[in-house]
């Protein structure tokens, strides 16, 4: 399971944004809503290549 610093890291290299994290102050049970960009300008343009890319015939805008 990942804790948030990793997932922090994880959603920075694939250039998502950071939208709202909230946690209940009575469980600490959280939420954290990411926006995924509209282009992939960011991902491509990355000093590092990971994590790397899909294969081609991936579904890359399919719900899942």
């Amino acid at each position: 399971m990942f804790n948030s610093a990793e997932m922090e890291v994880l959603t920075a290299a694939i250039c998502w944004k950071l939208v709202v994290k909230r946690a209940d102050s009575s469980t600490g049970i959280g939420i954290a809503i990411f926006q995924k960009p509209m282009s992939n300008f960011c991902y491509e343009n990355r000093k590092t290549y990971y994590p790397p890319f899909c294969n081609d015939d991936d579904k890359a805008d399919a719900a899942w």
